[in-house]
């Protein structure tokens, strides 16, 4: 049978949500949020100069979420609350590799909503 997960929203708010957990834990990315995720982390290398950002979308294709995750990876989040993420970076080793940077380096991410 098919059930929806206990976390599951119709929308998230990222004022509301940067802080719940089970957000980031119920996140299903697509190709388009991992190639999102990896241009961001890529631009926070010391030397990026491209750093802005405007997505367009229509009304419930998962911009927050998408959003909501990428700054919890920039957070540096516990990296075992991307329960559905991990998986994928066995397929996106570019990816996976920002990642890792990110997470290795000083850098720190103040997220203003």
């Amino acid at each position: 049978m098919i059930k929806v997960a206990a976390g599951f929203q119709y929308s998230v708010n990222l004022s509301y949500d940067l802080y719940h957990d089970e957000k980031i834990e119920n996140f299903i990315p697509t190709n388009s949020a991992l190639d999102f995720m990896e241009d961001v982390l890529k631009s926070t290398a010391e030397n990026s100069t491209d750093r802005a950002r405007v997505l367009i979308g229509a009304y419930g294709r998962g911009k927050s979420h998408m959003v909501l995750t990428t700054l919890s990876l920039l957070l540096k989040k516990d990296r075992s609350k991307f329960q559905h993420l991990l998986p994928k970076l066995a397929e996106r080793e570019s990816l996976d590799q920002e990642i890792k940077r990110y997470y290795a380096s000083a850098d720190k991410i103040l997220p203003v909503i």
